[in-house]
């Protein structure tokens, strides 16, 4: 008797303490909680709201670029938690916000774009702007990351452009300058040519194929 006695008083014991364990750990819960909400709200919903969206790593592109003083170019944004948000970080050209449409300055000089994605994360290019004399091929340096795409335009001489790959394993469309990378690092030289205008009648562009 005494016995069974001592086998109910172990269970109830141990029941006790897992009844008292769990309780532990929603007062631990809800406690936590309080103080996330209390101190970090806005963190505490953005972090909720952006759960399993990452699209993979955060990068701007291109990374570096040259542009003639006045020239238009669009950057783009991959990876993190779009939507995403362009700056200038530092100098005086102009950017849309939403769109990555940016027009470099009036005078030679640098600046540097930025692009935030909701969480904060943030990713820079930096943009080098010349004074375009003759014909001139836009841009005239360029990186980007294996296997993406860029366009290059032409200024200058009678506009009859003929696209070209002068060095490098990457390819260009004739027509229309639209580059795409190849899937190794390395470095290349796109060419355009204007097919009416006498000897100077073409102008370089270096490009850079990262990684990453």
């Amino acid at each position: 008797m005494r016995e069974g006695n001592c086998r109910r008083c172990r269970r109830n014991h141990r029941n006790r303490s897992q009844r008292l364990t769990k309780s532990a750990k929603r007062l631990l819960f809800i406690v936590c909680l309080f103080f996330v909400l209390l101190t970090g709200c806005d963190d505490f919903l953005l972090y909720i709201e952006l759960d399993g969206i990452s699209e993979g790593p955060f990068a701007i592109s291109p990374r570096d670029i040259s542009l003639p003083i006045g020239e238009e170019y669009t950057f783009s944004a991959s990876g993190g938690y779009p939507p995403y948000t362009y700056s200038i970080f530092l100098g005086s050209g102009s950017i849309g916000e939403s769109t990555g449409v940016y027009t470099a300055p009036g005078l030679d000089g640098y600046d540097i774009i930025q692009v935030t994605d909701l969480a904060g994360n943030a990713s820079d290019a930096s943009v080098a702007i010349y004074t375009a004399g003759g014909l001139s091929i836009i841009p005239n340096y360029i990186e980007i990351v294996k296997n993406e795409s860029c366009s290059f335009t032409a200024s200058g001489g009678t506009g009859s452009y003929s696209y070209s790959v002068e060095s490098g394993t990457g390819t260009i469309n004739a027509s229309t300058g639209f580059f795409t990378a190849p899937d190794k690092v390395e470095t290349g030289t796109v060419m355009v040519t204007d097919l009416i205008m006498p000897p100077p009648n073409t102008a370089d562009a270096t490009v850079k194929i990262r990684p990453n």
